[in-house]
């Protein structure tokens, strides 16, 4: 009786322990998989920062230069300028001449203390540093001016569009040193997919229409402003 009580325990006593193993080494797997995970994370956020620095470098680059860059309207000289930014990707380089990106104005919010250069058409790589036009002509053509930009949650870009108020002023100047003044008229939100504020407009007169993201919602914010 005695020796069978014994090898009972023995055996209780090995199971024992082979599960203590078992979880040392399960405790080690996960550990290991969670250095890796932080590891791969904070690679992932140190590169996504590097590159967001770098665009908010390039934007204010373009900012400060901006009284030069708008004398250059062809793609050659605006290639010589900015080559070494790459902000120019194959994709861009591969569009028709009557599609090439430049600068083709500048836009004031003085509520917002925001004073930013556009380029021409929206393009993602573009509008990572600055603000696209993506619909309508520029003044003093008649007809919807449509200029989207980033929503960081910030001070940057078009993120604090949602402080603006109606009746604030927005200011386009144009290359050619020509500034034309606009007071917001309504400011709403639409559905991601509702393209309605870019075809909605008076044929007859000068609209801007501002555009960005709700990131709470996913909506799209809109301004749309009058020329004054």
């Amino acid at each position: 009786m005695n020796q069978i009580l014994f090898t009972g325990n023995s055996n209780n006593y090995k199971n024992r322990q082979n599960v203590k193993k078992n979880d040392k080494k399960n405790y080690t797997i996960i550990l290991l998989i969670s250095i890796c995970f932080v590891v791969i994370l904070g690679f992932i956020i140190v590169s996504f920062n590097i590159k967001k620095q770098n665009n908010k470098h390039i934007s204010s680059k373009l900012a400060e230069n901006y009284e030069t860059l708008k004398l250059y309207t062809n793609f050659d000289s605006f290639k010589n300028i900015y080559t070494s930014t790459d902000i120019l990707n194959k994709d861009s380089l591969n569009k028709n001449s009557e599609n090439i990106n430049y600068i083709i104005g500048n836009i004031i919010i003085p509520s917002l203390d925001l004073n930013l250069p556009f380029f021409s058409y929206l393009d993602d790589s573009y509008l990572s540093i600055s603000p696209c036009r993506f619909f309508g002509e520029m003044p003093p053509n008649y007809g919807n001016l449509c200029i989207a930009g980033h929503n960081y949650d910030n001070n940057e870009f078009f993120s604090n569009l949602n402080r603006l108020k109606k009746d604030d002023q927005i200011i386009i100047y144009d290359n050619s040193e020509h500034q034309y003044s606009y007071k917001i008229y309504n400011i709403f939100e639409v559905k991601e997919n509702d393209l309605s504020p870019i075809y909605d407009f008076d044929i007859n007169k000068h609209t801007l229409t501002l555009v960005t993201c709700n990131n709470l919602n996913k909506n799209r914010l809109i301004v749309k402003a009058l020329m004054s």
